[in-house]
Formats: C-alpha cells, sequence, structure tokens
C-alpha cells in the first residue's frame, strides 16, 4: 500500500468484504472501546484461554485498519486519568501484538478509536443540500 493515502484505501473497502475481525474492531473502534473490550465483544461467552488464542486474529484486524487510517490506537498508562498517547507505526504494531496489551487485568489501556467514514456510493444521500 505503499504511496496510497488512507482516503484512497478507506474509499476502497466495502463491509460485505471485511472479517468479521474488522468488524468487530471497526464496531468498537467508533465507541472508543478498549482492546479488552474489543475480545470481550468478540468471544463474549469464551474462557480466558479461548479468549487468548484469538488475540492474534484481532491484532491483525487492528493492525490492517490502522494502517487503512480508519483506526487509531492510543495507550493510556493511567487510564482514565491521563489523554493517552496516541501511537502508529512499529510501535502500535508491537503493542497491539502483543498478548499482554489485552489483559483484563493490565495496568495499561489500549484504546482503539475510529473514525466513521460513509461510502462514497452514498455521499450524496447523507449530504445535507
Amino acid at each position: 500500500m505503499t504511496g496510497m493515502k488512507s482516503d484512497d484505501v478507506a474509499g476502497s473497502l466495502k463491509w460485505a468484504d471485511l472479517t468479521s475481525e474488522k468488524k468487530c474492531v471497526l464496531y468498537n473502534a467508533a465507541t472508543s472501546s478498549l482492546l479488552q473490550d474489543v475480545l470481550l465483544d468478540w468471544e463474549p461467552e469464551s474462557s480466558a484461554s479461548e479468549l487468548v488464542s484469538q488475540i492474534p486474529r484481532l491484532a491483525s484486524a487492528v493492525v490492517d485498519l490502522t494502517s487503512a487510517g480508519l483506526v487509531e490506537v492510543y495507550l493510556y498508562r493511567d487510564f482514565p486519568n491521563d489523554d493517552g498517547d496516541f501511537i502508529l507505526g512499529d510501535e502500535m504494531r508491537s503493542t497491539v501484538e502483543n498478548t499482554a496489551a489485552w489483559n483484563l487485568e493490565s495496568d495499561r489501556e489500549i484504546l482503539v478509536e475510529g473514525e466513521l467514514r460513509p461510502n462514497p456510493i452514498y455521499a450524496d444521500a447523507l449530504s445535507t443540500k
């Protein structure tokens, strides 16, 4: 995706083409959720060990959506008392891929946030002309 703007990537994505993991991450990002919340929404009835086995799939979805400019990741060292640090690139990838970052009892909180962008095909219908 080198040389491609995030708007170009975002404009080419269609909900029907997204994996279930990416849909779960986007939903949670739209509601500014912690990684732990993403994990619990993915498999709400699962045991802790079953949830841990799902982290690589969800982490990959977070990284892909961040690369597409649809999701932002923030690291909170004292949630909710600090403003959090926006992390990206290698730091974001290593943080999100670290199983401990998804731990329900972690001393650090990682928040995913997203920006909802309408599909360009519906832009005219959404305008307030």
